[in-house]
């Protein structure tokens, strides 16, 4: 396990983030999941409204914390999404999930209503049979009526 900094020295990100962990620990998955996610609600270009009014809880301003409940979870190349579990404005352990790519394109971004076409069931049906997340499979089931 590796010791997280959390001196006054450890480097802050995007104006909210604390990237506590060593030195050379920028190059890791989980620091590319971690600043990706800090930049797309702290450095939000206007051509990026789907981001507007995201956070991400407090608990997660740490890289420590963020990088201890992703090695608890399924990631590997997967995407982090906030809008299947969640209310798609912020991010936290509750409403964060990884889910492969294909799936995370299928998901409605808040506020717009879900597709029920048969088209598209089948395809989250199909898709679905890959997660090894509880909490997205059964997302998935009540959201798509599976």
């Amino acid at each position: 396990m590796i010791k997280p900094d959390y001196s006054a020295a450890a480097k802050r990100v995007a104006g909210f983030g604390y990237a506590d962990m060593p030195r050379g620990f920028s190059k890791t998955p989980h620091y590319k999941k971690w600043i990706s996610m800090l930049k797309r609600c702290y450095t939000t270009s206007p051509y990026q409204p789907t981001y507007e009014h995201c956070y991400v809880c407090d608990e997660w301003a740490y890289l420590s914390n963020f990088t201890l409940w992703m090695d608890q979870h399924d990631w590997e190349g997967k995407q982090l999404d906030k809008d299947l579990l969640g209310d798609g404005y912020k991010y936290s352990p509750e409403n964060c999930c990884f889910i492969s790519g294909k799936l995370n394109s299928l998901i409605e971004p808040r506020g717009n209503p879900v597709d029920l076409s048969d088209h598209k069931r089948e395809m989250v049906l199909g898709l679905m049979g890959q997660e090894t997340d509880p909490r997205v499979v059964n997302a998935l089931k009540e959201r798509y009526k599976l």
